[in-house]
């Protein structure tokens, strides 16, 4: 792990117990902070930049690993990062929206034009839709649910998967119920057969499981009992034939 790879080392020391870096994830996945160190390009920094940052990170040094044939051992840090980003998923868009316009409205040392502030909150927005992708690219490839892999990424770890999955249903229920309709109808039942059956049944307990909250947003409960038939007949039932098919196979 090198120093050039601050988002790692900040996950290591968490995984550490440093009680500094556990204050600089939950402040991070809480609040954003301004940088207008330089006025011509200020930015904005929370919680969706550091797991972007992560991400890439993680992704670097597995790859750096996977050459010199070492294995990179950071499923701890990937259980931790999935972790923070079920919390910060769990914001919906339009808060994720206000807490940056609040950041660059109680910035002392910056004004910021509306159009500034805006663009400032887009590109926000769109850190969180490629955190997302990346996310659900992750979830869906069967490679990474495959047993026959000489090289295991810790992004594939069955306890980090789940958490993945959990993102997914958790980013889904914050975005309202038109983005429920949207994942389930256009994502998931559509390209039914071609996604792992564990990242299947995992997001859909989990859209369950948040759909339960006193916090989801209305109208979400009667989504999901709405698409209860399509979700139960099209995606649950063949979830469960491939897996007493895999259960016999492999007694």
């Amino acid at each position: 792990m090198a120093q050039a790879d601050p988002a790692l080392n900040m996950l290591n020391r968490a995984l550490n117990g440093d009680h500094s870096a556990l204050s600089f994830l939950d402040r991070t996945s809480s609040i954003y902070l301004l940088d207008a160190t330089d006025p011509c390009k200020p930015k904005t920094y929370g919680g969706w930049n550091f797991i972007h940052q992560a991400m890439n990170e993680i992704e670097r040094n597995e790859a750096g690993c996977m050459k010199a044939g070492k294995n990179a051992s950071l499923t701890g840090h990937v259980q931790l990062l999935a972790t923070m980003a079920q919390r910060v998923a769990r914001r919906s868009p339009a808060t994720d929206r206000g807490l940056v316009a609040t950041c660059i409205a109680n910035a002392a040392q910056y004004h910021a034009s509306e159009s500034e502030a805006q663009s400032l909150i887009s590109l926000n927005s769109e850190i969180r839709e490629i955190v997302m992708g990346r996310i659900a690219a992750m979830a869906f490839d069967v490679s990474f649910h495959s047993q026959r892999n000489m090289y295991k990424s810790a992004f594939s770890d069955p306890v980090a998967m789940e958490k993945l999955c959990s993102v997914l249903a958790v980013n889904a229920v914050a975005s309202g119920p038109m983005t429920i309709n949207h994942f389930m109808k256009e994502w998931i039942i559509p390209s039914l057969s071609s996604l792992p059956p564990f990242a299947v049944a995992c997001v859909t307990y989990h859209l369950a499981i948040e759909a339960l909250s006193k916090t989801s947003p209305a109208g979400t409960k009667d989504t999901l009992q709405s698409l209860s038939h399509a979700v139960v007949g099209c995606v649950l039932a063949p979830v469960l034939v491939d897996s007493v098919g895999e259960n016999s196979e492999s007694s």
